[in-house]
């Protein structure tokens, strides 16, 4: 069977990638390169985040998570697993608990930042996004598969007679390119300083230094962030910076704010994922907020239980 995934951040790359497990011939169709994305300006830690339904999503971050460990102890792929701080209580955080396999650990005391009374802690794997998406593109290229670069103003534009499938993980371009006005963006603005020895990787969702997070990696440390819904510009904002710096100082003191650049994404959000199939051949995989990295694997395994190629659709 043949089949064409568009789009090429994260969640058309592992699109691409199990189909290809399954046997399928697969070419993919993207308006950009996986660098180009906002899959790429992800933080990319596995952590559940404004994608629904929380039942759905839960599962679908399950099986990420141990999808996850197929790329430990390899350096090309960028991944690993790390220690991460929540700033938020065990009975706060139930809701998504239950989808993390790891040991949980409670934490309160003076260690914490002022304004918070306790954390939890589990392992949870990140993915440096500047390594990953290149090796999951070059590895599907080395197995067959085809790439192309165009773009879509409508689904219809495609000539579906030479594939037995189409796979849309076009994200926020699916508003444009099947007419879903439930789409919506969710901008994103992060700040990448100089990477740094000796820094925990922590984050604050709710409370005084919310929005924040503070995400090493190999060669840089990714600062955040926001999550405006509805705002739909790429601008970057100066203020926004200064407010990122002075949060995450105060979430890693110590922090040394050494400016690499700041960047802004548009999540892909929704009400709920839309994951289902569409008449004869077209199967829908976008809105997944900002949990593209957390839930794709498992996303991408319902696709091809759908498909009829195995698995349990959720």
């Amino acid at each position: 069977m043949k089949a064409l995934v568009i789009g090429s951040g994260i969640i058309g790359l592992s699109t691409a990638h199990v189909l290809q497990e399954h046997g399928l011939t697969v070419k993919v169709i993207s308006r950009d390169l996986p660098q180009s994305t906002t899959s790429w300006r992800a933080a990319a830690v596995w952590f559940p985040y404004k994608a629904y339904p929380l039942e759905k999503v839960m599962e679908w971050s399950r099986i990420s998570y141990h999808y996850y460990h197929n790329y430990l102890d390899r350096p090309d792929t960028g991944v690993s697993m790390v220690s991460l701080r929540i700033l938020e209580s065990i009975d706060a955080a139930k809701e998504w608990l239950e989808a993390v396999p790891s040991e949980v650990k409670k934490i309160s005391g003076t260690t914490l930042p002022k304004g918070y009374q306790e954390a939890i802690e589990f392992e949870v794997p990140l993915v440096d996004t500047s390594y990953f998406l290149p090796y999951l593109l070059t590895t599907f290229l080395i197995k067959g598969g085809e790439f192309e670069m165009k773009t879509l103003r409508s689904i219809d534009d495609l000539d579906y007679s030479e594939h037995d499938w189409v796979i849309n993980c076009a994200g926020l371009g699916s508003r444009q390119l099947v007419n879903d006005e439930k789409m919506f963006p969710i901008r994103g603005q992060i700040v990448k300083v100089k990477a740094q020895p000796n820094l925990g990787w922590i984050a604050a969702e709710h409370g005084p230094l919310a929005l924040s997070y503070v995400i090493p990696r190999k060669n840089e440390v990714i600062l955040g962030g926001t999550a405006e819904p509805g705002v739909e510009h790429c601008d970057i904002d100066p203020e926004e910076t200064k407010r990122i710096l002075e949060r995450c100082k105060k979430l890693a003191p110590g922090l040394n704010p050494a400016i690499i650049k700041a960047e802004v994404g548009l999540r892909p959000g929704r009400d709920e994922v839309r994951l289902e199939r569409e008449g004869d051949k077209i199967i829908h995989n976008y809105g997944h907020g900002g949990s593209g990295f957390t839930v794709c694997w498992g996303c991408a395994e319902e696709v091809a239980a759908i498909m009829g190629l195995g698995g349990e659709q959720i």
